[in-house]
């Protein structure tokens, strides 16, 4: 068994707010129902129709599985379920970015990292006019409510227009 990768769930219990995981390496970690909107969402008797195996939290009833490694690695779930719930519940969305203050400024390089995107193509969409940002000294500082409009972009490069000749 990986501790990093591959963490074994012993025991989960659920409270208010959160439910907490206990792993067999005795580590321990509460995480808020607002990172699952099925779970947040669902009847106290709901959430204890829980199963584990090995790594693994189902809730057969709700249509959710959560691994413990994502857990650790601090994933809220990223289904279009979920981001259709935050947002109509912004108040409720755990995603960084979005629960900052408006007026919040950072470096590009702490934007970038809250995005998880590389410095580089953050430095270019600010000099390319599409993220706005202010110079500051000899660096630019982006608005966390602009971050909001590249936060939910899709991977990879856009489609080319082809063109009919």
């Amino acid at each position: 068994m990986n501790l990093i990768t591959d963490p074994e769930i012993e025991t989960i219990s659920f409270g208010e707010r959160a439910f907490t995981i206990a792993f067999h390496d005795g580590r321990t970690l509460s995480v808020p129902y607002s990172w699952f909107p099925r779970l947040l969402l669902a009847t106290p008797k709901e959430r204890k129709q829980c199963s584990i195996t090995g790594g693994s939290l189902s809730w057969d009833a709700l249509d959710e599985d959560i691994s413990g490694e994502a857990l650790l690695a601090g994933k809220p779930d990223s289904s279009a379920f979920a981001k259709q719930y935050w947002k109509e519940h912004p108040e409720d969305d755990p995603r960084p970015c979005l629960r900052v203050s408006e007026n919040l400024e950072m470096s590009i390089a702490e934007a970038a990292k809250r995005i998880n995107i590389s410095r580089q193509r953050l430095a270019l969409l600010v000099k390319q006019g599409r993220v706005p940002a202010r110079k500051f000294g000899k660096q630019y500082l982006i608005r966390a409510i602009d971050l909001n409009s590249i936060a939910e972009r899709k991977a990879g490069r856009p489609k080319k227009l082809h063109l009919a000749s």
